[in-house]
């Protein structure tokens, strides 16, 4: 009896469903599959190819037609749909991201417009002033450049626009202020103005032009703490009138190269050369610009008192002549 059963087990199972329960089966899952929106293009394709899978496993043919013709359209339709839910996410982030820019744009234009608002009536370059600690600008870090013996920090604006600060490791005051802005050659003339609008005509100006053409590029001016000095020949530049006092520079350079030095425009801006654009310097110089540089030199504060080994020494009052 039990061999009977084995045998009639055995056989129940070699033979599987009958036709009809096979029929059901795939018509069950096709209607489920059917059922599925058209906007879910993905979930069809796999619906309809486990259908497929379904009927090649039990040999039938109920809807191969279909099957084959909705895996073709919604093969195509779901690449669109996860090509076009990958650029929804990139989007997204993108506008994200875009969104934090604007925000912190409009506050640092908010802070920019006080620190402008307060060193109203001074010499100064977008509010920024000499002879402060390097905390009180939001600046960092600043960098030590054994090649040029330089301690410095940078803002950048823009992509054509630089503000560099210069101070020491010993004292942290900021000694002087460059700013490098990249503008058309032509409009030279404009920035002056703006310049001499805001702070008012030059306190010294000169020029090393030898051609008419190169008359603006090649002049400089100078405000507060400047007087003209020579060079030696017919070459001249700005220099201090006194000891002390703040001041303010700007001369222009060409994007051309260089003999001896990378211009401006290279260093700044990457530009190698474009005789249409030049670089706009901004340069303000402040009392503790003298500071830094002899901190730099000296490897310490200079404004704190040296203390030296303690030496014994004779004791006057008890020495015999």
């Amino acid at each position: 009896m039990k061999r009977i059963l084995l045998l009639t087990s055995i056989f129940l199972t070699a033979c599987g469903l009958s036709p009809e329960e096979k029929k059901k089966q795939v018509d069950d899952l096709y209607s489920s599959v059917k059922a599925l929106p058209v906007s879910q293009p993905c979930e069809n394709l796999s619906g309809y190819q486990r259908l497929q899978t379904l009927e090649k496993k039990n040999k039938t043919q109920y809807y191969s037609e279909t099957s084959n013709q909705k895996i073709e359209r919604y093969s195509l339709l779901c690449r669109q749909k996860k090509d076009a839910d990958k650029k929804a996410i990139v989007d997204r982030e993108k506008a994200e991201k875009q969104a934090i820019l604007n925000r912190k744009k409009a506050e640092r234009q908010v802070i920019e417009k006080q620190r402008i608002s307060e060193a109203k009536g001074s010499l100064n370059i977008l509010g920024y002033q000499s002879d402060v600690q390097t905390t009180k600008y939001d600046c960092a870090p600043f960098f030590f450049n054994k090649d040029k013996d330089e301690y410095t920090c940078q803002i950048k604006r823009s992509n054509t626009d630089k503000i560099v600060f210069f101070s020491d490791p010993y004292t942290q005051s900021i000694g002087k202020i460059f700013r490098f802005v990249l503008i058309d050659k032509d409009k030279i003339s404009n920035l002056v103005d703006k310049v001499h609008s805001q702070f008012g005509d030059s306190d010294a100006m000169g020029s090393n032009a030898t051609d008419e053409n190169d008359l603006y590029v090649d002049t400089f001016y100078g405000w507060g703490n400047v007087k003209l000095q020579n060079m030696g020949g017919v070459l001249y530049t700005l220099g201090p009138k006194s000891r002390t006092g703040v001041s303010l520079r700007l001369s222009f350079s060409t994007c051309e190269p260089q003999l001896f030095f990378d211009s401006n425009c290279l260093e700044h801006f990457g530009i190698k050369e474009n005789p249409k654009k030049v670089v706009a310097a901004f340069r303000l110089f402040g009392d503790d610009n003298d500071l830094n540089e002899t901190a730099i030199r000296t490897k310490l504060d200079p404004r704190e008192p040296k203390i030296y080994d303690a030496v014994p020494t004779e004791d006057v009052d008890e020495m015999t002549l």
